[in-house]
């Protein structure tokens, strides 16, 4: 039997805690992919109404999952580490076309935060997919999910405002 590795320790604990901190919402399916530095599928299923009708919908998002077997005390040393681990500039990664968040943990004392790789901005009416110049992290409490979600929403809101003609 192989001897796991403290990679592969690490990776199995991040991946669970992003579990748990995205399954907060019982509107969250979460499914595993390996596709680049893409982790998770998350969908976002909403019944909403439209027009007096009960229609319902998937908002997905992707997250990239980290860990590490160091201590991430605060933001700006979540901030660090995470642009250590990409080691170029944000503008010079991969794009995509719908939100990425980042989610990373410290196996010292399962500490989270969160950040996006590219995330939901609106502008001049518009949905689109901005990726920020550098990293700015969040620390993952009991309301992140909420607000993760709900930024997610608002983005596909606006698209499908500018989509759906009705």
């Amino acid at each position: 039997m192989a001897t796991a590795t403290v990679s592969d320790f690490i990776d199995h604990r991040t991946q669970a805690l992003a579990s748990v901190v995205l399954t907060r919402r019982r509107e969250l399916t979460v499914t595993p992919i390996d596709v680049g530095p893409l982790d998770l599928l998350v969908q976002i299923s909403r019944r909403k109404t439209a027009k007096g009708e009960k229609v319902d919908s998937l908002r997905p998002f992707f997250c990239i999952v980290k860990g590490t077997e160091h201590e991430l005390p605060d933001v700006q040393q979540a901030n660090r580490h995470l642009q250590a681990l990409w080691n170029k500039p944000v503008d010079k990664l991969p794009r995509y076309s719908l939100p990425v968040l980042i989610l990373l943990f410290s196996m010292v004392d399962d500490q989270g935060y969160y950040a996006w790789y590219s995330y939901p901005k609106f502008k001049n009416e518009s949905a689109e997919d901005e990726h920020p110049e550098t990293f700015s992290c969040e620390t993952i409490n009991k309301f992140s999910t909420d607000v993760i979600m709900q930024e997610v929403i608002d983005w596909y809101d606006v698209l499908d405002e500018m989509v759906i003609q009705e």
